[in-house]
């Protein structure tokens, strides 16, 4: 004796066998940009990871601020920046720079560079008790060479140990490749 085929609301209530998903997979991730000294520190733990060819490091160009310059901005002419160093000249300030060259503060006055943005507080609060008013601080960069990595074919269980490193490096971000 066969059994019976099952009525069609009995069929509908049956589940279906599960299927089940294939597990995640990630592409590409990228970690970065770091600048030398984190990228190796980084690279280092990563390297647990055993991911061979499926990761790779790409240089990035970044910019890093390297000093301070105290300036009163471009006054429009030599004319213009001669006739300021003069108002300085009479305000007992006499370590100033008129800015020549092709760059966007031409005829502008360069008051100062400095390492900190501390000391370039500083010697504007000291130009404006001299009586300096229209002095202004600006960051000064220089172009600096920074890393990043990619780590392509990554499944859930491995791009959460990735992730994991990744939180020792709180600058960084964790991002799909572009």
């Amino acid at each position: 004796m066969t059994p019976a085929a099952p009525t069609p609301a009995e069929a509908a209530a049956t589940p279906a066998p599960a299927v089940p998903e294939p597990p995640t997979s990630y592409a590409c991730t990228e970690v970065g940009n770091f600048l030398l000294a984190d990228g190796r520190r980084f690279e280092a733990q990563v390297a647990a990871l055993d991911l061979g060819e499926r990761q790779s490091r790409r240089n990035v160009a970044g910019q890093d601020i390297s000093s301070y310059m105290v300036y009163i901005p471009p006054q429009g002419s030599k004319e213009g920046a001669d006739r300021k160093a003069g108002e300085l000249k009479q305000l007992g300030v006499t370590n100033y720079f008129i800015i020549n060259e092709g760059s966007a503060l031409r005829w502008g006055i360069s008051l100062g560079v400095f390492k900190s943005e501390g000391g370039a507080q500083n010697q504007l609060a000291s130009l404006n008790r001299q009586g300096v008013h229209s002095a202004r601080i600006a960051p000064r960069y220089s172009a600096s060479k920074q890393m990043a990595y990619q780590f392509r074919d990554l499944d859930a269980a491995t791009r959460a140990r990735l992730e994991k490193i990744k939180v020792q490096f709180p600058d960084q971000e964790l991002r799909s490749c572009k």
